[in-house]
């Protein structure tokens, strides 16, 4: 536990990067649970993908001044949060996703489908306006809004504190 603790307060990049890594784990692990992502999920992981890279990048390279991984890496995890905000609201009907996912309405004298959009029209598609899964009322989506939030106030928190130093 005090090993935690001393990551987490000395180490902002090194926390972000596990915590993106504990959270893509999580996505992926529903994933080969049965729970297929819809867009907006897909959407959610990009962000912490590029946490991971930006935190191996800089652990690899030894980077002394964290200011600028660390400025990605809050950019990085307030894009998520807001994607994440996004999708919970679609889910909960607050306002409208995107047609890609949430089936949208289809003009009748305008469609001009082709074979193959039919096709492909036949494969599931996972909509991005359905809850799959929630824990006390929260869905996958709003889970990551919490960690995604709270990532990026951690980060802002870190920054301030670099910022003290200099």
């Amino acid at each position: 536990m005090a090993m935690i603790q001393h990551i987490y307060k000395s180490d902002p990049i090194l926390t972000a990067t596990i915590v993106a890594s504990l959270t893509l784990a999580a996505a992926f692990g529903f994933q080969m649970a049965g729970y297929a992502p819809c867009d907006l999920c897909w959407v959610q992981r990009y962000p912490y993908m590029l946490i991971i890279a930006v935190g191996l990048l800089a652990t690899l390279t030894k980077q002394k001044a964290q200011f600028w991984p660390l400025i990605s890496i809050t950019l990085l995890s307030l894009w998520d949060a807001g994607v994440a905000i996004y999708h919970t609201g679609v889910e909960q009907k607050w306002w409208q996703g995107p047609s890609t996912c949430t089936g949208g309405s289809l003009d009748p004298d305008t469609i001009n489908i082709s074979i193959d959009t039919l096709y492909k029209m036949n494969e599931a598609v996972v909509r991005c306006d359905e809850i799959p899964w929630d824990l006390f009322g929260i869905s996958m989506a709003g889970f990551n809004a919490l960690i995604a939030t709270g990532l990026t106030l951690y980060c802002i928190k870190a920054l301030l504190h670099l910022a003290k130093k200099v």
